[in-house]
């Protein structure tokens, strides 16, 4: 067991660096705040897991993500708990939104778009107004911000759907 002690970046960082040893990470809340991480003091947290006897573990998903730049280029990344495409400047955002290949929204004006997986459909999703998915439920959760154009915030998609957006304006 890896355990992070510090906030959610922290924990983030370390899920980063080391998921691929396999083994599963403990994050104790050093900081203020946190959708993460616990809010229960390290010495609380020791005596709790003292009494719990064995700890429950969840193979949470990675989220690959990639973009395709203007200039051809292509950057790959991994997401522990979200990716989300914003708008960079004060305008609304247009874009277009795909799943599994299928064109959903056409146009979709709004401030942006975000994938979660059940770790981060606490957070930031859960602000744009989705439901939170259990811990351990095979799904990702679909936002959008502030969505002008259409009637829709939120969506549960399988695990394995591939989500498209491409930016129009």
């Amino acid at each position: 067991c890896i355990i992070a002690i510090g906030g959610d970046g922290f924990m983030l960082h370390t899920i980063r660096q080391n998921w691929q040893n396999r083994v599963p990470f403990l994050g104790i809340n050093g900081g203020t705040l946190g959708f993460l991480l616990n809010n229960t003091s390290f010495e609380t947290l020791v005596e709790k897991l003292k009494n719990a006897g064995t700890l429950k573990t969840y193979m949470q998903p990675l989220l690959h993500v990639q973009s395709n730049l203007d200039d051809g280029t292509s950057v790959s990344n991994l997401a522990f708990n979200d990716a989300w495409i914003e708008k960079s400047n004060m305008q609304t955002g247009w874009m277009r939104l795909s799943v599994d290949g299928e064109v959903k929204f056409e146009r979709i004006m709004g401030d942006g778009i975000l994938v979660s997986t059940a770790a981060g459909s606490t957070g930031y999703a859960w602000a744009m107004g989705a439901t939170p998915i259990i811990i351990g439920t095979p799904m990702l959760m679909l936002a959008g911000s502030n969505i002008c154009s259409h009637r829709w915030n939120f969506a549960p998609l399988p695990m394995n759907a591939k989500v498209f957006i491409e930016v129009l304006d």
